[in-house]
């Protein structure tokens, strides 16, 4: 997938089923929860990606939601400076061109 269009990777800020029901679908099909989770801690307000140093990113094209990946300060580290990438997770039509480095190369 050489022509995907201009890629938009911005923070959200606002989580709603519709905005990722396609990618829930889609992981779900694939035996993965990991978008699941993402959208129901969002609702629960368990983890919105609102502290300090956190962040919730979607990758859109052509306004198609295509990609999310949070960073969740971590736990377990004992360390508010050491982060851990969590619910990343790209349609499968893109994977291959997103693993390629196009994501970075395109923002």
């Amino acid at each position: 997938m050489s022509d995907v269009g201009l890629v938009a990777i911005e923070p959200l800020h606002d989580l709603t089923s519709s905005s990722v029901g396609e990618l829930v679908a889609e992981s779900e099909r694939l035996g993965l929860r990991l978008v699941r989770r993402l959208a129901d801690e969002w609702a629960t307000g368990a983890n919105r990606f609102d502290r300090p140093g956190e962040i919730l990113f979607g990758a859109s094209i052509d306004g198609r939601l295509v990609g999310v990946g949070g960073l969740n300060i971590d736990p377990y580290a004992g360390d508010e400076r050491v982060g851990r990438l969590r619910h990343l997770y790209v349609l499968s039509a893109f994977a291959a061109w997103a693993w390629a480095g196009n994501w970075w190369n395109a923002s």
